[in-house]
């Protein structure tokens, strides 16, 4: 490119009404600039906050949809524990309605058993008669035992399972060794687990090495062993 000579800008200026160098006296002011600049400053302050904030959007989106992901599995976790609770109650109640009959059972074979008491003392002098009735009396005593005892097992049986439902239940939140902290816990505080009575009721527990509680949760509720003595017709000073 050529130089203007200065006959060239003299045309220049001639031609457009302004001496040559007027674009630099429309430079702007150092005021000006660092003003420009500040704005450019606050513009990009401004640009890297929204983007902070749009992460911290994406973030807190994917925390909702994690905390609803987690809220839909413990609904699924209730709803099962809820249809294993209703199960139970079914068990139960059934177990109950059991007892009931075994103890109607009970009531008639005593009534029964009174009966032949009288018979007995009317045929005192009747060595055979005696003998007999004896032996009535000891087969009427052994039908009771074996009624009651078939309504023990399902009762039995029942406890186990609520307990192991419960620990199962626990055990997704706080761990197994927890959970069968937590329910033995429960089992002492409800007055429904008697350490002592169990180990006098379970003598091969009482020679060994794990506590009673820990037996019970661990092996007794699987086995179906009785931990509520009046049901056995023990009290606990007769278990003893």
């Amino acid at each position: 490119m050529t130089a203007a000579t200065p006959e060239k800008n003299a045309d220049i200026s001639t031609a457009t009404g302004s001496p040559v160098g007027r674009s630099r006296k429309l430079a702007p002011s150092p005021a000006l600039s660092t003003e420009l600049i500040d704005r450019f400053r606050e513009l990009s302050a401004l640009t890297r906050m929204l983007e902070n904030e749009k992460a911290s959007h994406e973030r807190t989106r994917a925390e909702l949809e994690r905390v609803a992901a987690a809220e839909t599995e413990v609904r699924t976790e209730l709803d099962s524990a809820q249809r294993s609770y209703l199960a139970l109650q079914e068990v139960m109640e059934g177990a109950r309605q059991g007892e009931m009959q075994a103890r109607t059972e009970m009531e008639q074979l005593s009534r029964e058993v009174a009966q032949l008491c009288e018979a007995l003392e009317s045929a005192r002098a009747a060595e055979r008669q005696s003998q007999n009735a004896m032996e009535s009396l000891a087969a009427l005593h052994e039908d009771g035992e074996r009624i009651l005892e078939s309504a023990r097992g399902p009762l039995f049986n029942g406890i186990g399972l609520l307990v192991r439902l419960v620990i199962e239940a626990l055990s997704r939140h706080m761990g197994q060794t927890s959970a069968e902290i937590a329910v033995g816990q429960m089992l002492l505080s409800s007055g429904l687990f008697d350490p002592d009575w169990y180990l006098a009721a379970n003598p091969d527990v009482a020679g060994g090495e794990l506590d009673p509680l820990e037996h019970y949760i661990r092996f007794g509720r699987d086995e179906g062993r009785n931990i509520l003595s009046s049901l056995r017709g023990l009290t606990r000073e007769g278990a003893q």
